[in-house]
């Protein structure tokens, strides 16, 4: 069950490790190790500006992480910021080393042998090569692939969603949705009815009673999560389209904005409290782009040949070419659902196990 998460853990262990490794020998400056090393002695500025680079890139991956999920009408940041400075945050304290060790080696002062000049220019290349992996997985480009001695063979169960029931967006979505089909008929069973529109924040496993009993109990503690992030029900704004999977999914985009930054957080939140729960999480890549899925060709594939009315490999982004910039509407969420993937309830929504409320609704029952 490796994942972008698990790829993004170990790169920030690796970087965590090095730089630990570089920020002991310069606080120390151990003469020993500056002589077998061939590098400036202690009292050269070279030592202030490699600090301060570090002490740069320090402060300013501190300041984007805190805009990024500090402050925001609505949303209650006070442990957002100390999250860690996260994959971005590490490429910025390499940069910022990169970039002053490049100016010393290239145009700087320095009077070292050979084997210093080795020495720092590894070093470089080093902080160089670890930035761009983690930059591409910061993006999602890459990520650790699944180890074959740990298959993860029980399919996921529940989810927690977010039902999308505003009559602006469903009925915009609805005419897409339609116009679609009208172009291709052989699309028609793959749309997402109206009624189980949602924007989902963690796929587990549930697979006995007593696993669901505990995502229940699970359920009581991402509720005070959601009191701590949320001070009011969070609204976002639903706009344009995009695709996964090579056109095999098509969803409608939400916007970013620092509510959504905020309800990414409780993602990753409830997804540690069903870990610890001892609660299989599954975790994809497309997890990390929030979205309302609005065609799914893996609906026809569930379907018996015979009752598929065309076979369609990919659905042509010309289809919905039209919405890609479209605004749907605006969605106000005052519950999370912890739902059963297969089961429906009459409203045609899916079964809720358990249910939370934001705050400041006005009632509080379990579904």
């Amino acid at each position: 069950n490796e994942s972008v998460s698990a790829m993004r853990r170990l790169l920030l262990v690796v970087d965590g490790i090095l730089h630990l490794s570089m920020g002991i020998v310069l606080v120390s400056f151990q003469p020993a190790t500056v002589e077998f090393l061939n590098l400036p002695v202690p009292d050269h500025p070279f030592y202030c500006s490699c600090l301060g680079a570090i002490l740069a890139g320090i402060g300013v991956s501190l300041l984007l992480e805190g805009v990024r999920a500090g402050v925001g009408a609505g949303v209650r940041g006070s442990r957002v910021f100390f999250n860690g400075v996260g994959l971005g945050g590490a490429v910025t304290l390499n940069v910022s080393s990169v970039i002053v060790l490049f100016f010393w080696l290239v145009g700087g002062t320095l009077e070292v042998s050979s084997r210093g000049n080795t020495v720092l220019w590894s070093v470089t290349a080093v902080l160089t090569g670890l930035s761009a992996i983690e930059w591409q997985a910061q993006r999602g480009k890459i990520k650790l692939k699944p180890a074959p001695s740990v298959p993860n063979s029980a399919p996921p169960t529940h989810f927690l969603s977010l039902r999308i029931d505003s009559p602006e967006i469903v009925e915009r979505i609805r005419k897409l949705q339609d116009d679609v089909v009208t172009q291709e008929p052989g699309l028609e069973q793959a749309l997402v009815p109206a009624c189980q529109l949602h924007l989902t924040l963690c796929v587990v496993t549930l697979s006995s009673e007593d696993q669901k009993e505990r995502a229940r109990q699970v359920m009581s503690q991402i509720k005070q999560e959601m009191d701590r992030l949320f001070c009011a029900p969070p609204s976002v704004v639903v706009q344009g389209t995009g695709n996964f999977k090579r056109n095999n999914v098509v969803f409608a985009r939400v916007v970013e904005c620092e509510t959504v930054l905020a309800l990414q957080e409780l993602a990753r939140h409830s997804q540690m409290l069903f870990q610890e729960a001892d609660i299989t999480v599954q975790m994809e890549a497309w997890q990390d782009i929030p979205h309302i899925t609005i065609i799914k060709l893996s609906r026809l594939q569930r379907l018996p040949k015979n009752r598929r009315k065309a076979f369609v490999r990919e659905v042509d982004p010309s289809l919905y070419a039209p919405s890609t910039h479209m605004l749907f509407g605006q969605q106000k969420f005052e519950e999370l659902h912890l739902c059963a993937m297969k089961n429906k309830e009459k409203d045609g929504y899916y079964l809720r196990e358990e249910t939370v409320f934001f705050q400041a609704t006005a009632h509080e029952h379990k579904d």
